[in-house]
């Protein structure tokens, strides 16, 4: 009988109706199928709640998203061939569907699986997971995720390789995610019986809330069982900010109007978040005070401008307190002195290198006294000019408007330092600078 419960507890034990004898599954029992089955029948669900069964770390696979009218139990299951002779925990993981995906898991019941046709090794397992689930402030203190691998008759002879990549809650794949690495076993690993590594941090928080990583070994080229954990950020403790500067002053001319700077939020998903100003106003609303919640990635952007304070700080705070706040000045500039018909120029630094923020620079021409048609644009290293593709995107032309004033914009997917150089036609001027792309959240 399905039972409501309260969510912060630990799930109800799983049942396994092919455990004829207690603490036993003995493949090789006539009518035991292929699968490894694991019934929930304890836990009353939520409409879209996303179930997924464990033996040790090996997940079933499809998930099973919960409808309306609810089942009587659902069976999650797993292949046998994925899980060689051994002892196992099994267990099951919900994520609700709604803000964004927390993860619950169940308590846990072991068995020792006999006579599995499987040949695999035993999946890689995660030592600081709690129940498949390992959360930021763990991965956090350690740089990164532990994983170990174990398996009978290791040698240090053996060539041992790991890859792992993730998929976010959505399901999609996530490139940023794969990683790998082949380990040399030392005696000492085969005394001990197993060897651990740490998956730097950076592969693990990029598949964010209720993402799902997964990993598998080979030795001397024959493959493990994959082995998955599931991440949340819900305990992020500190406000992460990153904030570009050196925008000019916005005015009301209309190519003005929106020059800013932008903050960057690294907070947990689906908190109430509150952004307060103590000059100048959001872009977003046009106030000193900016709510809003992280997406599943933790990840939250807006943008400052300011009429007519250089110096602003922006402070960001969970709405209920639970959290250390996060201070940064925003800092706009006053226009640098161009050369000729480049009457003057500004420029925003320090993006996010995600290939996606931007910096971006200010340049006005000086119509009056000069007849320039269009500016020369080269970047170097591996910034870009956003709109302009292959062999433009680092060295490009962009007309001049009438207004005289010029507004482009530089990314890059790598953190580093990039000279930029704006040259008018026909040597009417000419002038370079740096710009910054940093890594965010830097751990």
């Amino acid at each position: 009988m399905l039972q409501s419960l309260d969510s912060d507890a630990p799930l109800p034990l799983p049942s396994l109706p092919q455990e004829i004898e207690p603490g036993v599954i003995d493949v090789s029992h006539p009518n035991m199928g292929e699968d490894l089955v694991i019934r929930i029948d304890h836990y009353y669900p939520k409409n879209k709640d996303q179930l997924i069964g464990y033996a040790n770390s090996v997940a079933s696979k499809p998930p099973i998203t919960v409808s309306e009218p609810f089942d009587d139990y659902y069976d999650l299951k797993i292949p046998f061939n994925e899980l060689p002779d051994d002892d196992y925990e099994i267990y099951y993981t919900v994520l609700d569907a709604y803000p964004f995906s927390n993860p619950n898991y169940s308590l846990k019941k072991r068995v020792k699986i006999i006579n599995s046709p499987s040949v695999k090794y035993p999946a890689p397992t995660y030592p600081d997971a709690q129940g498949a689930i390992v959360d930021f402030e763990t991965i956090l203190a350690s740089r990164g995720l532990f994983v170990r691998i174990a398996y009978r008759s290791m040698a240090v002879t053996d060539k041992v390789i790991f890859t792992w990549q993730g998929n976010n809650i959505y399901g999609d794949n996530c490139e940023d995610s794969i990683w790998q690495k082949e380990i040399p076993l030392t005696a000492d690993d085969v005394s001990r019986g197993f060897v651990h590594f740490i998956i730097p941090i950076d592969f693990v928080t990029c598949l964010g809330q209720g993402g799902t990583g997964s990993g598998q070994y080979s030795v001397n080229g024959k493959e493990s069982a994959r082995g998955s954990v599931l991440l949340t950020l819900v305990n992020i403790s500190t406000v992460m900010l990153n904030v570009t500067s050196g925008a000019p002053l916005s005015t009301p001319d209309l190519s003005l109007s929106d020059a800013r700077n932008f903050v960057n939020v690294f907070s947990p998903p689906g908190k109430e978040m509150v952004a307060s100003l103590s000059e100048g106003k959001f872009f977003e609303n046009k106030k000193q005070q900016y709510s809003f919640h992280a997406n599943v990635f933790g990840r939250a952007d807006f943008s400052v401008i300011s009429e007519q304070d250089a110096n602003v700080v922006c402070s960001v705070t969970a709405l209920d307190n639970s959290m250390e706040p996060g201070i940064v000045p925003v800092i706009f500039n006053s226009w640098n002195d161009g050369d000729q018909a480049i009457t003057a120029y500004a420029y925003t630094t320090s993006a996010l290198a995600d290939g996606k923020a931007t910096c971006t620079v200010y340049v006005m021409i000086d119509n009056k006294h000069y007849t320039v048609n269009s500016l020369k644009i080269d970047v170097n290293g591996n910034a870009s000019i956003v709109g302009f593709y292959d062999d433009e995107r680092q060295h490009g032309a962009l007309p001049v408007p009438g207004s005289g004033m010029v507004i482009f914009s530089v990314c890059n997917s790598i953190a580093e330092k990039n000279q930029i150089q704006v040259t008018a036609e026909n040597g009417k001027g000419s002038v370079t600078f740096s710009i910054m792309f940093k890594k965010f959240p830097d751990f």
